[in-house]
């Protein structure tokens, strides 16, 4: 089930974003990107969702560019497992984290008197939903 070559693949992948990484580029690289209020290429994750539901394999890139540094997630499906790795900064060094998970699920919730889209990973270890991104409904 654990895979640690998706990890390694994941990370070295991650290690190779320029540091100059902008919305520009993430928007030309297909990127799922969270930018402030925006949220740009969401069907691509909609369709991430379809494929890991009808077994095809997918993978794709969430960036998120945060107020104080970005993260990156790579998010694939191998066809048995979903493997979600992520790249943040902690005074300024990166850090990795891989999580292992069987489903996606999409909830609608309340945050700040908003209403919220999350898309959640399911874990396979403890059935913990992991936040993958969220946006406001209108």
């Amino acid at each position: 089930m654990l895979n640690n070559q998706y990890e390694y693949q994941h990370m070295v992948e991650l290690s190779l974003i320029p540091k100059d990484y902008n919305i520009d580029m993430a928007l030309d690289n297909k990127d799922i990107i969270n930018y402030g209020a925006y949220r740009y290429n969401i069907d691509r994750l909609d369709q991430f969702i379809y494929n890991v539901n009808n077994n095809i394999p997918d993978k794709i890139r969430i960036t998120d560019f945060g107020i104080d540094s970005p993260s990156y997630k790579i998010l694939q499906y191998n066809g048995n497992e979903i493997i979600l790795t992520i790249k943040y900064y902690t005074d300024n060094e990166p850090n990795y984290l891989t999580y292992y998970g069987y489903t996606i699920i999409k909830r609608i919730g309340k945050k700040h008197n908003k209403t919220i889209l999350y898309y959640d990973l399911i874990q396979f270890d403890n059935d913990l939903e992991l936040p993958i991104f969220d946006m406001r409904l209108m």
